[in-house]
């Protein structure tokens, strides 16, 4: 949920300090117990002398589109540090408010959210280390309690690939394209809740290459409404008694509801998207979810789709152990990215500067900036500059016609390195409406390979741009810069569109570092 919009305009304004709030979150699976500090009486919490609050690090790299954990370090001064440092162990979930004289606990609004990474201080002056919320989808939380014990819980998918426990085999002869399926124990299947959803099984006879099958169903041990034509990009083949049946996590809808359904399924929290079984979602509760950031996402991505709609359809065959990796390569491969903003986990399009998805309507002008601190005539991450860029998505028939792949126009290269493609391999969760959804990942993504971007680091004074996130565009006019590389900014930097790669506000000095991001149109 977006910052409010007197939250925002008293922050811009900075005539009175902000309230800082500090509450450590307590529910299943985490370390620590519930716990707030504040930095002003009439709460009702604890109160510490005071609290300053500096966030840095978090980074966006173009191309490879990786997101680096940032860090927010949260200064105390107090008597006594001992019932925080209690409450909040290492791990422990932190989320970071804020509010202003006159404001309910309700009213104040996160600026940060992480995992605590360690306290450390002396005499009355502390610091609290904070990881960037992204951090927490490292692993899924684990859910249960001692005697529930199991495993590789804290893995996403863990009853996905985990051995025999997640197979079994056919009960009764397979001929290709039957409409059920008898095994010797369907318990080991999961699917989402709710009638009328869709689970899938692997199955392997041993000679030809394993197959997916889709069911709506289960009677007894035998699986109804199975799909019979080939799916997920695999060939239906019989199969007989004894032969191998894995369970699959099978991910079916729009990303937003992918991306919302795992983070909150597990979490008991929202009826909405608390869908997956456990062992597939991460248990989020809803408050440290963006839930309306993410759906405006999925409204500004389908906007630009020439037809149809945004369908996805994708089987998990193993369970992850760097869950955020996996996470973080699912949604790359669309163009999106997930991402903390405004103190919340939220998922984001890449944008091509010059043709917006989301407009974020802040212009940087000379009047907000206290400094330019470097221009960069090439992001040092961009190694190379590619020639041309490829969104490639399946198809249900293997036997059928090709998969579909859409190509930004050939381009000469201007530097040295030279690579040839920059793909995006979406073909193992697109497999409807492929041309339309293809073309618009390309033209989101399709400016960042055949060029290199130019990048500025920029210090604004004042708080009115802390809230951006990258991924964002903004423009930039300055006097501070006389000329660029590219086309765009050869001639200085007037209005110019520019990409947030990273925000990092100082609300202790009333400052926000902005390193940005320009690419010329293709």
């Amino acid at each position: 949920m977006t910052w409010s919009a007197d939250f925002a305009r008293r922050l811009s304004a900075q005539t009175v300090a902000p309230i800082v709030l500090l509450h450590v979150v307590k529910w299943a699976g985490t370390p620590g117990r519930q716990f707030y500090l504040a930095s002003a009486p009439g709460y009702g919490v604890p109160e510490a002398i005071g609290i300053d609050v500096q966030i840095s690090g978090s980074s966006l790299t173009p191309g490879d589109w990786r997101y680096t954990h940032g860090t927010c370090s949260v200064e105390i001064v107090s008597d006594s540090i001992g019932d925080l440092a209690y409450s909040a162990p290492r791990g422990a979930i932190c989320i970071v408010k804020m509010g202003f004289p006159g404001y309910a606990l309700a009213d104040f609004e996160p600026v940060f959210m992480g995992r605590v990474s360690t306290i450390t201080g002396s005499g009355k002056r502390w610091q609290m280390q904070l990881w960037d919320g992204t951090s927490i989808l490292m692993s899924r939380l684990t859910l249960a309690s001692a005697s529930a014990y199991r495993a590789n819980r804290n893995n996403l998918f863990f009853n996905i690939g985990g051995g025999t426990s997640y197979q079994t085999t056919l009960a009764v002869n397979y001929s290709a394209g039957a409409s059920t399926l008898d095994v010797v124990d369907a318990s080991v299947f999961e699917k989402l809740d709710g009638a009328g959803t869709t689970g899938a099984v692997s199955v392997d006879n041993g000679t030809d290459p394993a197959f997916f099958l889709t069911y709506t169903g289960v009677s007894g041990n035998q699986l109804t409404g199975v799909s019979t034509s080939n799916m997920l990009g695999t060939e239906q083949k019989a199969a007989v008694i004894g032969d191998t049946a894995s369970g699959v996590a099978y991910l079916e809808g729009t990303p937003r509801v992918l991306f919302l359904r795992q983070l909150l399924s597990g979490s008991g929290t929202s009826t909405l998207y608390d869908k997956m079984p456990d062992s597939w979602g991460y248990g989020l509760p809803r408050d440290l979810v963006d839930v309306d950031d993410v759906v405006n996402m999925q409204a500004a991505i389908d906007a630009r789709l020439a037809s149809g709609s945004y369908s996805l359809s994708y089987g998990q065959l193993a369970q992850v152990t760097d869950s955020y990796g996996w996470l973080s390569d699912f949604y790359r491969t669309l163009g999106l990215v997930p991402i903390q903003r405004q103190g919340l986990l939220t998922l984001r399009p890449i944008q091509d500067p010059n043709d917006l998805a989301i407009i974020s309507g802040a212009h940087i002008t000379d009047d907000a900036i206290d400094q330019i601190e470097e221009w960069n005539a090439y992001h040092p991450d961009m190694q190379a500059e590619y020639q041309q860029v490829e969104v490639s998505t399946g198809v249900h028939d293997p036997t059928g016609s090709p998969a579909i792949s859409s190509k930004t126009s050939y381009s000469v290269p201007s530097t040295l390195p030279v690579a040839d493609t920059l793909s995006y391999l979406a073909d193992d969760k697109i497999y409807q409406n492929q041309t339309a959804i293809a073309d618009e990942i390309k033209s989101r993504v399709g400016v960042w390979g055949p060029n290199l971007a130019e990048t500025v680091r920029v210090r604004c004074a004042g708080l009115r741009f802390a809230g951006l996130v990258a991924t964002e565009i903004i423009h930039l006019t300055t006097s501070g810069i006389y000329g660029g590389r590219i086309n765009s900014t050869r001639e200085g930097y007037d209005s110019q569109p520019c990409m947030v790669l990273s925000c990092s506000p100082d609300y202790a000095a009333g400052t926000v570092l902005l390193i940005l991001a320009a690419i010329d149109p293709l």
